[in-house]
């Protein structure tokens, strides 16, 4: 929620875990192609202030762009699509975990 993801990279763990290596790699593409698509399209400002880097998801993006609500809509759509992105694949693991 606040930027820190040490807890999720060693706490699922996700270093190492086939499975969750597909997620890993798929999430910050996906995200960044949604975000430019909305920037260059014109919805929401390119983003032009230095904002604190533990700021949550959707309060980051207001004020990186001084102030558009519509970027911060945008980050939390980006953080719903890697939610999506990443459900099936903890499913699967959780699934895996308790045939072992």
């Amino acid at each position: 929620m606040f930027n820190i993801n040490e807890p999720v990279i060693f706490g699922l763990p996700i270093v190492l875990n086939p499975i969750y290596f597909i997620p890993w790699l798929l999430v910050p593409p996906v995200c960044t192609l949604i975000a430019y698509l909305f920037t260059a399209g014109g919805i929401i400002p390119p983003v032009y202030v230095q904002v604190p880097w533990v700021m949550p998801v959707g309060i980051y993006a207001f004020l990186a762009t001084g102030g558009s609500l519509m970027a911060g809509l945008v980050a939390l759509i980006n953080l719903g699509v890697s939610f999506l992105i990443w459900t099936p694949f903890v499913l699967l693991a959780n699934r895996q975990q308790e045939v072992e």
